[in-house]
């Protein structure tokens, strides 16, 4: 398992960031995003992911390389491919959104991204780690400090 701390000052920085992280993760295998609020950090990230798309063909459409031409198509091929979709009505996307009370048992991501507030607890990563995340898989958490999250994290016994 690893585990990534990253600080936050607003929605607005936390989408992005996931966004942006989310074309490399989702090569790996299947994502999961903990939020209070799933729905709506659902159609935040949809929009994001449309402009992504939206870069990419520009990209594509404005290069003469073949070489690079083929790979922007093979990017542009898999980010259109990947599902997204609240837990509840479809468990098997490639990204799935969901609040900690709604995640299935026995369900494995190699990406879990929490974004809570208050913070996430320790007790709550080590949940989602021991049930959800696939071995080698890695917990990105979002959080107000993240000094002060990894001191007590430290001190708590995994």
């Amino acid at each position: 398992m690893y585990l990534d701390i990253r600080s936050f000052d607003s929605t607005e920085k936390a989408s992005l960031d996931i966004s942006r992280h989310l074309p490399a993760r989702t090569r790996v295998g299947p994502v999961a995003i903990i939020t209070e609020r799933p729905a709506v950090f659902f159609s935040v990230l949809r929009k994001r992911w449309s402009k992504i798309v939206g870069e990419v063909r520009r990209q594509r459409a404005s290069t003469l390389d073949k070489r690079k031409k083929n790979g922007l198509y093979n990017e542009l091929c898999l980010l259109e491919r990947l599902t997204f979709s609240l837990i509840t009505k479809q468990p098997s996307a490639d990204i799935v959104f969901a609040d900690l009370h709604d995640m299935p048992l026995l369900s494995k991501y190699y990406t879990i991204y929490i974004y809570t507030d208050p913070d996430p607890t320790p007790q709550e990563i080590k949940l989602l780690a021991r049930e959800h995340l696939h071995p080698n898989g890695l917990i990105t958490a979002y959080t107000h400090d993240a000094d002060l999250y990894i001191k007590n994290l430290c001190q708590t016994r995994f």
